[in-house]
């Protein structure tokens, strides 16, 4: 048996799981001096990003 058989053999056994999968949420976001509104997909355990794409200014959520 050679080196190449052996790791061929190492690598089929190993059951690789994938990671698991994050939960999301979408939220809806309005800018408080340009109105524009956006919606964002993000983690369940997170903070959405609350600054305007448009103008910069805060926003916050519906």
């Amino acid at each position: 048996m050679t080196d190449y058989d052996n790791t061929r053999r190492a690598r089929q056994k190993k059951s690789v799981q994938p990671p698991p999968k994050r939960k999301t949420r979408i939220v809806f976001l309005h800018c408080t001096e340009c109105r524009y509104g956006w919606g964002q997909e993000i983690y369940i355990d997170s903070e959405p990003k609350k600054i305007c794409p448009e103008c910069g200014g805060q926003a916050i959520e519906h």
